[in-house]
């Protein structure tokens, strides 16, 4: 996990396009596929267009369309990719508070980050049990603000696919989907008092309800702004 950063000397472009190489090459075989609708993360994407250098994390993998499409903004960018070790930590038993906390701090290690612009889950949230799931909004909290957006797409179905699935930004900063996997499993369909309770840092903003099921979500973040206006 690490700073993904147009602005950043060449050396460390050339680093991210080694590291980028397999997810752009599963880019090149989709590539046929149409951009979802969905409007609230066109929403985010003109705010970010609009505000200038923004700091953004992303909790998904590391595409080089979505590097390339935020490095064009000018953004800073960080690249999670921890949907996998999150799922491995989401069926662990018996796990407390301070273990989540140890593992979080592992995986997304925020000491002195300044608070994000932008948050994307895409649909990771769907498959974390409450405690973990309450654990990272915690774990996340410092870097939350008055001006932070989380972006999330929440299943409104009884079924969902089995795992995590992978998103990726075209050119135009519209979202594709990569892998529509056709397992399912039960879907967790939280409804907005659970998400308020799960995310006391945040507000809903706006929700819409997607033609796949999904409901798209733009949280607010709690708390002073940290952007001069």
């Amino acid at each position: 996990m690490g700073w993904l950063d147009s602005g950043r000397p060449a050396q460390l472009r050339q680093r991210c396009t080694e590291l980028l190489r397999p997810r752009k090459d599963i880019e090149t075989q989709k590539s046929d596929e149409q951009p979802i609708n969905s409007p609230l993360f066109k929403t985010l994407i003109d705010y970010v267009q609009t505000a200038g250098r923004c700091s953004v994390l992303d909790l998904g993998p590391a595409f080089g369309s979505n590097v390339t499409f935020f490095g064009e903004l000018r953004c800073k960018l960080q690249i999670a990719d921890c949907a996998a070790a999150l799922l491995e930590l989401n069926a662990r038993e018996e796990i407390g508070p301070e273990v989540y906390a140890r593992e979080l701090q592992r995986l997304l290690p925020l000491a002195g980050k300044h608070p994000f612009d932008v948050i994307l889950t895409w649909d990771l949230l769907n498959y974390l049990h409450k405690p973990l799931y309450t654990a990272l909004m915690t774990h996340l909290s410092p870097c939350v603000s008055g001006d932070t957006w989380l972006h999330a797409y929440i299943s409104s179905r009884r079924d969902m696919a089995a795992s995590p699935q992978q998103y990726r930004l075209n050119h135009e900063g519209r979202v594709v989907l990569m892998d529509a996997s056709a397992a399912t499993q039960p879907s967790p369909c939280y409804p907005q008092q659970t998400l308020r309770t799960l995310m006391p840092r945040f507000d809903v903003s706006r929700a819409t309800l997607l033609q796949n099921g999904m409901q798209e979500y733009l949280f607010k973040g709690q708390g002073r702004g940290h952007r001069q206006t």
